[in-house]
């Protein structure tokens, strides 16, 4: 039976490949890929030849090669049939981080209750959960850390050691609790500026300023300050800490986003941060939602709660990015140029006041410099060149406007500016070589034919085009 068998599988394979095998008592079948797949899409063939060549000894199989032909074709058919693309904020996240270029950070946002015993955890989570890998910020409150912890013990593999600020017992009056603390991705940005520190009874406010790799065109950097407010803090007290703070913050980059982010508690800054956004939607204790983040973007972020660390009972929040640049915002199609319209981003300009004084006071001692769309400056010109041509010869002869050349502004030819700096040099050069008390007089020796002057050895291109070199070549050249 098993010999029957093994001649019929024989034959089957060799149907498909049409060569000719040894008979059935050898135990090895030779097999790839495409048979098999071959025998699954279209089952065994039926009209299988098996011949017996008696001065050969060996079995001879007579069949054509269009069983082998239209699996492969239909294989290549399934090739050809484009895939499914994954969507939404999360996938969009992942392609970004790949590349580095997240306008804003993702951040993960969590109240520990004691950073210390959570470290192994959350060293975990970074080892083997991407969510936390590839994420630039963990935003941590209630780190519970004192003098005596040392960063060394809080390092984290792939963020190092945190930014951190712990409660102060002699200036809130308790010795345990409290504290926030950062960690910063060196992968997404490894410059960071402390702007504040502050350490109240009524709040505890960690402030840095942070440029990563890539940012978008229109930040100049980035604010993230975390927060922790105790449950039996002053609401106004904290709150009115939360504004001078913000205040300080958009005088020092008016354009630069801001985040506010931590555990709120009780306190609404809705009315005290005026034009912000809140970006957690999902409860992050029980059904209450403590722990807030505060954005001067609209639509900056999404929330997403995960489980919580360890025994703490706040969950953590994961930030997702949602916004998108100005620049991704608002591509220009080929159709805007066909149907003569320009996009609203090339209209805006950035005004940037410059002060004209060491230290200014009033507004005339600004100077502003509005920064336009490159790409609408590349198509005015293109514009002003195009009807400059079809203007051509109808023009006043005393428009001066917009002309290519000085010389027609004023309707006289006027020389090269390197023309009149070689002139001014030689005649520089004349006075000085006509003057025996001037300090360059001897800079200019004649050699023995006495028609031209010694050039002086220089081995750099900026002392080649310094005065006296260049003097002197251009004296040797006139003569």
């Amino acid at each position: 039976m098993e010999i029957v068998f093994l001649l019929f599988l024989t034959a089957t394979l060799n149907h498909t490949l049409g060569l000719v095998v040894n008979p059935p008592h050898s135990s090895r079948i030779q097999y790839n890929r495409d048979i098999l797949l071959g025998f699954q899409s279209h089952g065994f063939p039926e009209d299988l030849l098996v011949d017996f060549s008696p001065s050969s000894g060996e079995y001879v199989f007579n069949c054509n090669n269009d069983f082998m032909r239209t699996s492969a074709n239909t294989r290549s058919e399934a090739r050809r049939r484009k895939r499914g693309k994954k969507g939404g904020v999360r996938q969009r996240l992942r392609k970004l981080t790949r590349a580095n270029r997240l306008p804003l950070p993702s951040i993960v946002l969590s109240n520990v209750q004691s950073l210390k015993n959570k470290t192994d955890e959350l060293q975990a989570c970074v080892s083997f959960m991407h969510e936390f890998r590839d994420v630039c910020v963990l935003a941590l409150t209630e780190t519970w850390l004192t003098d005596a912890d040392p960063d060394s013990t809080l390092i984290i593999d792939g963020f190092g050691a945190p930014i951190r600020l712990d409660r102060d017992p002699r200036t809130t009056g308790k010795s345990r609790g409290g504290g926030v603390c950062l960690y910063i991705n060196p992968r997404w940005c490894t410059n960071v500026t402390v702007r504040e520190r502050i350490c109240l009874p009524d709040i505890e406010l960690l402030s840095v300023s942070v440029r990563p790799f890539y940012l978008p065109r229109e930040f100049p950097q980035i604010f993230l300050t975390v927060v922790y407010i105790h449950p039996s803090a002053n609401a106004n007290a904290a709150a009115d800490v939360i504004h001078s703070v913000s205040q300080r913050l958009q005088s020092l980059s008016p354009d630069a986003p801001s985040f506010f982010l931590g555990d709120f508690n009780h306190v609404n800054c809705k009315k005290t941060l005026n034009g912000f956004k809140q970006h957690v939607t999902c409860p992050t204790r029980g059904n209450n939602t403590l722990d807030l983040c505060y954005g001067s973007i609209k639509g900056a972020y999404t929330s997403v709660a995960g489980p919580p660390l360890g025994s703490s009972d706040h969950n953590v929040v994961h930030l997702l990015p949602t916004y998108k640049s100005v620049l991704r915002r608002d591509r220009v199609q080929t159709h805007d140029v066909q149907l003569q319209t320009v996009p609203k981003v090339w209209k805006h300009a950035t005004i940037v006041p410059v002060a004209k004084t060491k230290s200014p006071k009033v507004l005339n001692d600004f100077r502003p410099i509005a920064l336009t769309s490159l790409v609408m400056k590349v198509l005015e010109k293109l514009v002003k060149k195009e009807v400059l041509k079809q203007v051509k010869g109808l023009l006043d002869p005393l428009q001066f406007a917009y002309q290519a050349v000085a010389s027609k502004v004023i309707g006289v030819q006027q020389a090269q500016l390197q023309d009149i700096y070689l002139k001014r040099i030689w005649t520089k050069a004349k006075l000085i070589i006509d003057c025996p008390d001037h300090p360059l007089y001897k800079e200019f020796d004649l050699l023995p034919s006495g028609r031209r002057f010694r050039m002086p050895k220089t081995r750099t291109r900026r002392a080649r085009v310094s005065f006296v070199p260049a003097a002197t070549d251009r004296l040797n050249f006139l003569g």
